[in-house]
């Protein structure tokens, strides 16, 4: 992976607002060397990658001190920090109830109750409808320091009682938050089911006694986090219709507070790009009325509106491409790459890594099938040099057989082998062998002899491949997308198709692909 620095990380973060009011900032901030600090600020914003070598060259040019570099560093960042948090001091309703907090304390100390009370009341509202328990005890616990010093002993009764009742609130939230990031624990460790044993872990899961009813969570954010849990719970058991619903479902909660989609804008991208997946493979008018959609929701928020036009526009040329992929539509998938490719320059500083992933996936399958092996390796070295496999979860996957596949094609079959030993010893060693990858992984285990055996051993080793993975997949009753695509390149690989892999496998996507959800 590149090398990378919290420094620049940070500012390559900032919208081009935040990076105006920061130089303002700086200047009134520090003495003697305001201009020194802002000069760096500057070298690192307009470095593409960070680059500790190409920084003192910079430093040295602007005849700028590199003595104390680390230092300096630090001493920016923190400035950057404390410039960021005075532009957004009242950007989020937890932020600003926490200045009023703040002014309360001061207020306090001056002996002015009736203030104090006065802006809490307005806090308290805010942070109920939020669902900010614990700014809400902290609000109860100044409300009740002032009854005490105003001698309203009723009121402090009163408030004790209130905050009872919230800290109810507050556990029933957080049992859902709780089981929440268990289901993220679970999924990040099987992303797919792929196996009955991994079936009953996620069954056993959602029969818990708070997943049995709608009405069981009591706050906004418990409400969310059930949909949450079960829009997760379908997407890994791999029921499209249901986990639509779920989405749907969670979007409509969302909706109840007309405010929550500018406090939480990414939350709304997250579950409008899983929408538009589950809509992949529907007709055409569906699929682009809903891509329209969704690229049109930028337009409806009001802040960091770069950054979610980023994950926006990304994710649904992403979800296009793929789509073209996958139905064999080799014209418009040549045209969503290039498109795509401009999008990714455009924002490439606000690409999230799962999306550089899937990108440099897709991009080497539309090279690898349209039989471009050169390219398509390139594109794949990208991807496995610097990513990790935490990085993208089950598309590296993918791209680590592709990349097996693509060194068969271009004959390197010492390096395919010795990769596939290297992947099914890791996998192995770390628990995270599947019996699939374990067919998959042997298969170019043997296939690394083709150069003594000729065209007869491989059409033979092809053949019981694709007998041991079909009947591993009746076995345990799973049907993983990427298998059925492996079993077509297997026929194509023993040279049982004419014509081209792209063409052979445009022809027969429909019938391995899952089913598209027509539900509107």
């Amino acid at each position: 992976m590149k090398k990378t620095d919290k420094l620049f990380e940070l500012i390559k973060s900032m919208s081009m607002a935040e990076k105006r009011y920061f130089k303002i900032f700086a200047g009134r901030h520090t003495i003697g060397q305001q201009n020194n600090y802002i000069k760096l600020f500057e070298i690192l914003e307009q470095m593409d990658s960070f680059d500790g070598e190409l920084l003192l060259q910079r430093l040295k040019e602007s005849e700028l001190p590199a003595r104390h570099l680390s230092s300096d560093k630090n001493y920016l960042y923190n400035l950057i920090l404390k410039g960021l948090s005075a532009f957004n001091a009242s950007k989020t309703t937890s932020l600003r109830i926490k200045e009023k907090l703040h002014q309360v304390e001061i207020l306090f100390d001056r002996g002015l109750y009736q203030h104090c009370l006065d802006l809490m009341k307005k806090a308290k509202v805010q942070a109920r409808k939020y669902d900010l328990y614990p700014l809400l005890v902290e609000i109860s616990l100044w409300q009740r320091k002032i009854w005490v010093q105003l001698g309203q002993l009723k009121e402090v009764n009163k408030g004790l009682e209130e905050v009872l009742g919230d800290l109810a609130l507050m556990d029933n939230m957080h049992a859902f938050m709780n089981l929440y990031y268990q289901m993220k624990s679970l999924q990040q460790e099987i992303p797919k089911v792929r196996s009955e044993k991994q079936l009953a872990r996620f069954k056993a899961f959602i029969t818990h006694p708070f997943l049995e009813r709608e009405d069981i969570p009591l706050s906004f954010q418990a409400k969310i986090h059930f949909w949450q849990i079960y829009a997760a719970y379908y997407y890994a058991t791999e029921d499209r219709a249901a986990e639509l619903d779920a989405n749907r479902k969670l979007i409509a909660v969302m909706n109840e507070d007309e405010n929550y989609l500018q406090e939480f804008p990414y939350e709304y991208v997250e579950v409008y790009s899983r929408i538009l997946s589950l809509h992949m493979l529907s007709e055409d008018k569906l699929f682009y009325q809903e891509q329209a959609f969704f690229l049109s929701f930028p337009e409806r928020i009001k802040k960091a509106r770069r950054n979610v036009e980023a994950r926006v526009v990304i994710d649904a040329k992403l979800i296009e491409f793929e789509r073209d992929l996958k139905l064999g539509n080799w014209d418009a998938a040549g045209q969503g790459k290039e498109a795509l490719t401009k999008a990714t320059l455009s924002y490439k500083n606000q690409i999230l890594k799962s999306q550089w992933i899937r990108f440099y996936y897709f991009t080497a399958f539309y090279h690898v099938a349209l039989e471009d092996f050169s390219k398509g390796l390139k594109s794949l070295n990208t991807l496995l040099n610097e990513y990790q496999a935490g990085d993208g979860g089950e598309v590296f996957q993918f791209a680590e057989i592709l990349f097996l596949i693509t060194h068969f094609h271009l004959r390197n079959y010492t390096l395919m082998k010795s990769r596939a030993n290297s992947l099914f010893r890791s996998k192995k060693r770390n628990n995270e062998l599947t019996q699939n990858e374990s067919i998959i992984l042997k298969f170019f285990q043997k296939l690394a002899r083709t150069p003594y055996k000729g065209p007869q051993f491989v059409e033979d080793t092809c053949t019981r491949a694709k007998e041991e993975l079909i009947a591993n997949m009746e076995e345990v009753r799973f049907f993983p997308t990427e298998s059925h695509m492996f079993l077509v390149w297997l026929d194509y690989a023993a040279g049982l198709p004419a014509g081209s892999f792209a063409e052979f496998y445009g022809r027969r996507a429909l019938e391995i692909l899952p089913a598209s959800v027509e539900t509107s």
